[in-house]
């Protein structure tokens, strides 16, 4: 990960001084040093690329009678990816910056971006539902409160799921981040222990589901599951994951892929009741995803080694705009839907779809993909930098 080096230049002293004193010693600068920062980490920039592509092809190809294919749901899901990255970056964030600068920064590369898609979603919603006739088309004071402040999942109109479904992301990406210095520190204490901690806490919710103790909101799922791909984020970040052999990444990858199919199978068979959706099923997810997540461990070291070898510049340019995918997708997804139908009747046409929605992805791209460089500290920029 990357680190700040400082380097101590002095000059020869002709006396001693004392051992300790709070005044700065005379004829020592300290600078930053001007060897060059140590480079991004290729790996957790691929997996990005991955993440996104994942839940771009999610969106895009789950949307029935057009285009329903399940079967990409069991295939590296890609919100634990995203939640994985996010945990090793923080991490190393907060070995160098105090815990309120570094949340306080995490924060504002999530709000700008969502601030402008609130605006036109909301506006959108507003304009469309006064046009229906149908009484739950309408947008209340809860929708508009929790479009504001995203610590629940921000609702909209019933008519237009499609532009607020996925932003139960944001409020998970809140509350992990807000928690961060905390859950770091319980890192620093118990090391690969800690993932026990979010691991309990997503059991307790599970049971407390399934046996009605209390209330169980989509909230606490969330935030507990993708918790624990943050948490180990963290043992990546110190070089724990790095350790483990490359035999021992595939074996617990076999025994977490086993455990997910096993619960998805007997436990919550998601085939009976959801078309094999794999997100019917909390624990399936989570085991699947982090079977997944432990196979690329496996493969991590050829992986650099290949994108060393080949610069894959592609890489470094969509994951300058993996936010603006991520938040933006489902809404080409919905205007290509809309002109599928248009154009093909209620069974739409495929090649309108995926035409439109590539069209539709590009622009909104182009569009709006600058505040995602402000946000993150970067120059705005048109495309992304090459």
């Amino acid at each position: 990960m990357q680190t700040d080096h400082v380097e101590v230049i002095g000059t020869r002293r002709s006396k001693p001084e004392p051992a300790f004193t709070t005044e700065p010693r005379p004829g020592l600068a300290i600078r930053a040093a001007t060897a060059p920062a140590k480079p991004r980490d290729r790996f957790l920039d691929l997996l990005r690329l991955v993440s996104v592509l994942r839940v771009v092809a999610l969106h895009t190809c789950t949307k029935p009678p057009v285009v329903y294919l399940p079967w990409i749901q069991w295939i590296f899901p890609g919100m634990p990816e995203v939640f994985f990255v996010s945990g090793a970056v923080t991490a190393a964030a907060l070995r160098r910056r105090p815990p309120l600068q570094v949340v306080r920064k995490r924060l504002r590369r999530l709000f700008p971006p969502y601030a402008v898609y609130a605006v036109v979603a909301l506006a959108v919603m507003a304009v469309t539902d006064a046009r229906s006739t149908a009484p739950a088309a309408s947008l209340d004071r809860g929708d508009w409160f929790s479009f504001l402040v995203p610590v629940v999942r921000p609702t909209g109109s019933t008519t237009r799921v499609i532009l607020w479904g996925h932003l139960w992301f944001l409020t998970a990406f809140l509350w992990v981040i807000a928690l961060s210095p905390f859950t770091y520190w319980l890192h620093g204490k118990m090391k690969a222990w800690s993932l026990f901690v979010p691991g309990l806490l997503f059991l307790l919710v599970v049971v407390a589901d399934k046996k009605q103790l209390f209330t169980v909101r989509e909230e606490m799922y969330n935030v507990t599951m993708f918790g624990w791909f943050f948490q180990l984020g963290y043992l990546y970040d110190d070089g724990t994951l790095q350790r483990l052999k490359v035999r021992t990444h595939i074996i617990i990858a076999a025994a977490l892929g086993a455990s997910g199919w096993m619960v998805a199978e007997r436990i919550e068979p998601v085939w009976k009741k959801s078309l094999n959706e794999l997100y019917s099923s909390q624990s399936g997810h989570l085991l699947v995803g982090a079977a997944w997540m432990f196979l690329a461990f496996a493969f991590r070291v050829p992986i650099m080694q290949w994108l060393k070898t080949h610069r894959a510049r592609f890489v470094d340019v969509v994951t300058q705009r993996t936010y603006t995918l991520f938040i933006w997708g489902p809404a080409a997804n919905a205007v290509a839907m809309a002109a599928s139908r248009k154009i093909g009747g209620d069974g739409g046409s495929r090649p309108v779809y995926f035409g439109v929605t590539a069209v539709m992805l590009a622009g909104l791209v182009l569009t709006f993909g600058f505040v995602e460089d402000w946000a993150s500290s970067r120059r705005p920029r048109l495309l992304p930098a090459i």
